[in-house]
């Protein structure tokens, strides 16, 4: 009955009559949204070609049939015919929409939802009206095995879309990040298998990111990085932003781009940061990292500012394992409450530099500390007179460090010495194999030396882990 009431009114409306010889068109308005609101969205979508009157009436009824108020300033759409409806009412006006949700339960034809999707997303990312903000939720991975010919060509274009007028959109996917032109991301291939794809960045540079393996959820939002280009703002996407938990940050971006994006970035559940790039600076890092529930935090950036007071200081109440250079512990412990900074700091693994004693210094005046981890542990360095005393330090880690010569013969005296309380130690020395990748009576003789040197010094220790092989106290 719809159907056939709307190809009815469609011949009516096309026929070379005034529109008031139509009987249902000399009906009033009220009466004619009480009809239509019996019609199915085919015919709906039919009745909206008839006359702009029909149009009107046709999309008031689309709208209010899933909710959708055109004076609002968001949106949320939960179905496809939902995104279908908003599409034809935005053929005239936008209105004042600002932000647009669409998440879909049971995504049936999803080829055709990203077509729909890409065009909605066109009205207002390349026409005068952009949106602040986006949220698409398809109910599944898009690229889970085996992807179609036609959603592979479509999702590079949907993200490329997504970038609009935008000529760098910033992608947040897997474990880390990188810049792309729109250009650049009509060449991503969907197919990749790698866990690392090479990519070209803004300007022009090829460089290696974390490969998109899973696209559930588009965040877009803008405009971003406006310190950087006021007149044409960069497009902020990020996928599948509430499974990202780590993010690890070792592209090469300038200063002040570093700076522009992490201001940028706010993840709900992220826990784990990594920093390596050389111009992230630890004063850059600071209101980023303090905005988030990290609970490990590994700074491996050469940057860390002379010991100053800043304003807010680092504070991560959730942190529990921190590895860094010397100083850069140097930098976030001098002149700091760390016990009400870091409350739940008990591990550290700290890397040997230039400042490597006055970190140890303020890291054991750290009481919540238990664990710690040493790396790359010089010889010149193991002298006992120059280690304060970690009192509540439990377990040691060696990594990397001599044990065996100078080192190693003072090795016991030291852990007496600054290991009190030391009841576990853990061994990464390489120590030699045999070419059958097992360690030989000799090496195992010299393991066994080893912990029987460290036990007559320090009773306390009731266990021994050299290479991954478990010793007991003699």
């Amino acid at each position: 009955m719809p159907s056939r009431l709307a190809r009815w009114t469609l011949l009516r409306g096309r026929r070379p009559l005034k529109e008031s010889h139509s009987l249902l068109a000399s009906f009033p308005n009220e009466l004619l949204l009480a009809i239509l609101d019996f019609m199915d969205d085919k015919s709906l979508h039919l009745m909206a070609a008839v006359s702009k009157r029909f149009y009107y009436l046709a999309t008031q009824s689309l709208l209010s049939k899933y909710d959708i108020s055109p004076s609002l300033d968001s949106v949320n759409l939960t179905s496809p015919d939902a995104l279908r409806a908003l599409r034809i009412a935005l053929t005239l006006s936008s209105g004042s929409l600002k932000a647009l949700s669409y998440a879909d339960a049971t995504p049936a034809s999803v080829p055709q939802d990203v077509r729909r999707i890409d065009t909605v997303l066109r009205r207002f990312i390349t026409g005068p009206t952009r949106l602040d903000e986006i949220h698409l939720d398809f109910g599944k991975n898009l690229l889970e095995r085996p992807i179609g010919w036609t959603l592979a060509g479509l999702l590079p274009k949907l993200l490329a879309t997504i970038c609009g007028h935008s000529k760098v959109g910033l992608f947040v996917a897997a474990t880390g990040l990188f810049t792309s032109t729109p250009k650049a991301m009509l060449m991503w291939n969907p197919y990749t298998r790698n866990h690392y794809f090479q990519t070209t960045m803004h300007d022009g540079s090829r460089q290696w990111v974390p490969a998109i393996r899973s696209l559930r959820s588009l965040h877009i939002t803008y405009p971003v990085c406006t310190t950087l280009a006021p007149e044409q703002p960069w497009t902020m996407v990020v996928i599948n932003a509430p499974e990202i938990q780590t993010l690890l940050l070792s592209i090469r971006l300038s200063t002040p781009e570093w700076a522009a994006i992490l201001s940028a970035i706010t993840l709900p559940n992220l826990r784990e940061v990594g920093i390596w790039a050389e111009n992230i600076s630890s004063e850059i890092s600071i209101a980023f990292l303090n905005r988030h529930r990290i609970t490990t935090l590994k700074y491996m950036a050469p940057r860390a500012e002379p010991p100053r007071l800043i304003y807010p200081p680092l504070s991560l109440p959730h942190l529990h394992h921190l590895t860094a250079l010397s100083q850069y512990v140097v930098h976030i412990f001098t002149c700091r409450d760390t016990a009400t900074l870091f409350p739940l700091l008990a591990h550290v693994d700290l890397f040997c530099d230039a400042k490597f004693h006055q970190a140890l210094r303020l890291l054991a005046l750290h009481t919540p500390l238990r664990r710690v981890g040493l790396w790359f542990l010089r010889p010149d360095d193991t002298d006992p007179a120059a280690w304060p005393v970690f009192p509540h330090v439990d377990t040691l880690a060696l990594n990397n460090c001599d044990v065996v010569g100078v080192g190693g013969a003072r090795l016991p005296s030291l852990l007496a010495h600054a290991f009190p309380a030391l009841q576990r130690l853990d061994v990464d020395h390489n120590f030699p194999k045999s070419a059958s990748g097992t360690a030989d009576s000799e090496t195992r003789k010299t393991k066994a030396e080893l912990v029987n040197r460290i036990a007559r010094v320090n009773p306390g220790v009731l266990g021994y882990s050299i290479d991954d092989v478990f010793f007991v106290p003699p």
